[in-house]
């Protein structure tokens, strides 16, 4: 799809389609999700803060934060599953990092870690690191 326009306007089944082979079909449903708000209640901008990307389907911190820092070099913490493990080694944080308490920690240290300036780099520096 060239543009989100044209995703919010395709039929589920043709995005799935396109999807075949990928897996996790939940997360094409809330892409094609989140094209139509973005096109019904952004006028077919991405919204271009936190709170505002975070309503979007399939959107939710950590994600709208990866996307605001990679596309608008903004400076927001991430947290994704790699990103948990590299933390919570680094700082020796113990326990289940889905559980608040940890996951509270684990806020706490990332937002530490956030530079002055180039953000997309250390955001997908992160990434990186954690996906190795």
């Amino acid at each position: 799809f060239p543009d989100v326009q044209a995703l919010a306007e395709a039929d589920e089944d043709q995005v799935l389609k396109l999807w075949s082979g990928l897996g996790y079909y939940a997360r094409a449903r809330n892409l094609h999700k989140a094209a139509k708000r973005v096109c019904d209640e952004f006028a077919g901008v991405f919204p271009d803060n936190l709170e505002q990307m975070q309503t979007l389907p399939g959107i939710g911190r950590s994600t709208a934060a990866a996307i605001l820092s990679l596309a608008s070099q903004q400076s927001h913490a991430i947290l994704d599953g790699n990103v948990k493990r590299v933390l919570s080694r680094y700082h020796a944080i113990e326990g289940w990092t889905g559980k608040a308490a940890v996951l509270k920690q684990l806020w706490a240290v990332a937002e530490q870690h956030l530079p002055a300036s180039q953000h997309r780099d250390y955001t997908q520096a992160m990434m990186d690191l954690g996906a190795t």
